[in-house]
């Protein structure tokens, strides 16, 4: 006897057409999986197309700022070259003008007691001091002490006279040493 389960009672058309059906729907299936694919490396790219692009704006933006921090400290250092040069040009101011404050500092501290400056009056090349004293010998002291004096060239006293009041007024010429 036969086993029943053997026994196939259908055409053989119906196991092609069943055969062919089975064929479409594979065929079918891996068209859709391979468009499942090909739309999941897309999305994929897409995703990484836009990190990347976010990256590079980052570094772009980074740069520039790297870049306007680079030209903020180009300008310091030639604000700082700037400084120097204007110091250099204060300082050469400086030496080549005369120190009036230290000059009349000078005289002040060079002034014996005994003696008053009246009347002072100058110009960068000399100065022309009167005033009064109690003795010869007091306005020759200031005389010395004046003499002392590094940027003084030389002194001449111009006038030397008697006043009513026991007193002698004096009148000085003081030449500067020209730099």
């Amino acid at each position: 006897m036969i086993p029943i389960k053997d026994i196939n009672l259908l055409p053989e058309e119906v196991y092609i057409a069943d055969a062919r059906r089975k064929k479409n729907i594979a065929r079918l299936l891996l068209v859709i999986l391979f468009f499942v694919v090909i739309t999941g490396v897309y999305v994929q790219m897409a995703k990484m197309e836009s990190v990347y692009e976010s990256k590079i704006r980052s570094l772009y933006a980074s740069a520039k700022e790297r870049s306007d921090m680079v030209k903020g400290i180009s300008r310091i250092k030639e604000l700082q070259d700037s400084i120097t040069v204007l110091k250099g040009s204060v300082d050469r101011i400086r030496k080549s003008r005369f120190d009036w404050p230290g000059l009349l500092n000078d005289i002040a501290i060079s002034t014996p007691a005994n003696l008053s400056i009246v009347n002072l009056a100058a110009d960068a090349r000399g100065m022309k001091i009167a005033g009064e004293a109690k003795s010869e010998d007091d306005i020759a002291l200031f005389i010395k002490n004046l003499k002392s004096l590094d940027y003084i060239y030389d002194i001449k006293p111009a006038l030397i006279q008697e006043e009513s009041s026991g007193l002698l007024s004096f009148v000085i010429n003081i030449q500067f040493k020209v730099k």
